[in-house]
């Protein structure tokens, strides 16, 4: 008799309804809802039948509460199954998720007696996608090429994301090479169309590398090893580019990849020396500058010429590292033979494309000057053509605060 629900009453009764009961349904954290029980008699619920009904509703709040747990338990075992076995960022199958399709494939790529193809694909220069826009527009820009890859591929082939910008790719059922290649310039194509990412007009390129079964090996590892070995290749060739794995190359690139490993050990272990060439001038003989040139006192092979590991260098992105090095060491060489009064002239060292590059270039040629002690106009930078061809406001305001900062610029 509630006048708040005589609005209810009205309607029950129009619905031929004469009485109804209302039990909760509760877990630890309160009711979640209700049970609602309707009859056309009056007078229906005594205290007897309350008592039935509190029980029958706790029994249903239990049933509910414990499927509830159970499916939310259920989806979190079968989404730690999809992390374990796929990449995160772009859905793609991950490094053991591929290889245990590999080995599937390998299996009845054997009863059937058809080839398969392992295709290697690695974004070129993706770290300057990185350092100029930012990893969140980066990280947009391995979706969409992940989606790219995904529209390409056939029903059974598997795309894949191994690092960074690498990604792996299994196309089956191969019937020739040149088959294959029709799908990697078509992958190639697609990887190359421009992507517009936060307002940007982004391109990025590939470079592909793929090896065969059973030409190229039989197992797994063999035949990604060598699809990477190819992809190598591809970037040495002038990248955009594909290659296939050929006897040879496994040899030199693992020669390639193993003196990588030795030039990363060589930063860390100081291993690198700067020799210095002298500038004179003609007429009267006189000093007038140093050229700072690195070499790598490598322990096992010995003095190791620039020309064998800066181009490795670039392409593993040590030469920032590498760089700074120089220009600390550089600095403060020429500062301790002022000091000994033996030299009066600039110190003239080279900045890479990438180091060039580099948003912190300023601040980090500031900071070693700070440190060392170097007057700036006795710091020569020397830069390369290419590396002021790109992103001109950018160059622009970077001259000129090496210009404000006292610094000389060579080309």
């Amino acid at each position: 008799h509630d006048p708040a629900f005589a609005f209810w009453r009205e309607e029950a009764a129009k619905r031929g309804y004469a009485s109804s009961i209302a039990m909760p349904l509760k877990n630890s954290e309160g009711t979640f809802g209700f049970l609602g029980i309707y009859s056309a008699s009056t007078d229906v619920f005594d205290e007897e039948e309350v008592a039935l009904l509190v029980e029958v509703a706790d029994d249903l709040a239990f049933g509910i509460v414990t499927l509830r747990e159970r499916a939310e338990r259920d989806a979190l075992t079968q989404e730690r199954a999809y992390l374990a076995t796929h990449d995160q960022l772009t859905g793609l199958a991950n490094r053991p998720l591929f290889v245990d399709r590999l080995q599937q494939a390998l299996s009845h790529a054997r009863q059937h007696e058809h080839p398969i193809a392992v295709v290697c694909l690695d974004l070129d220069n993706f770290k300057q996608v990185n350092d100029s826009f930012g990893t969140a527009v980066g990280d947009e820009v391995l979706r969409e090429i992940a989606r790219r890859l995904s529209g390409v591929l056939r029903g059974g082939s598997t795309a894949a994301r191994f690092s960074s910008g690498e990604f792996v790719l299994l196309l089956t059922e191969q019937e020739s090479k040149a088959d294959t290649s029709v799908t990697l310039i078509q992958i190639l194509a697609v990887v190359r169309e421009p992507a517009y990412i936060a307002g940007k007009e982004i391109t990025v390129t590939a470079s592909i590398g793929c090896s065969f079964y059973p030409a190229d090996g039989d197992d797994p590892e063999i035949l990604l090893r060598r699809a990477k070995v190819s992809m190598h290749r591809a970037k040495e060739i002038g990248r955009d580019e594909m290659s296939f794995f050929a006897a040879g190359l496994d040899s030199a690139i693992i020669e390639r990849m193993n003196l990588e490993i030795d030039l990363r050990h060589a930063v860390r272990d100081s291993e690198l020396v700067l020799h210095y060439q002298p500038q004179v001038h003609l007429g009267t003989g006189k000093l007038v500058g140093l050229e700072a040139l690195m070499r790598w006192q490598h322990p096992q092979r010995g003095l190791i010429s620039p020309a064998a590991f800066i181009p490795l260098a670039e392409d593993s992105g040590l030469i920032v590292a590498m760089g700074e090095w120089a220009l600390r060491e550089g600095c403060r060489q020429a500062r301790e033979w002022q000091d000994a009064g033996v030299l009066g002239a600039t110190v003239a060292i080279n900045l890479s494309p990438r180091q060039f590059r580099d948003k912190r270039i300023v601040d980090t040629v500031r900071s070693i000057l700070q440190e060392t002690g170097l007057d700036p106009p006795q710091l020569e930078l020397e830069i390369t053509e290419s590396s002021i061809m790109r992103d001109v406001d950018h160059v622009i305001a970077i001259m000129s605060e090496f210009k404000s900062l006292g610094a000389t610029l060579s080309i």
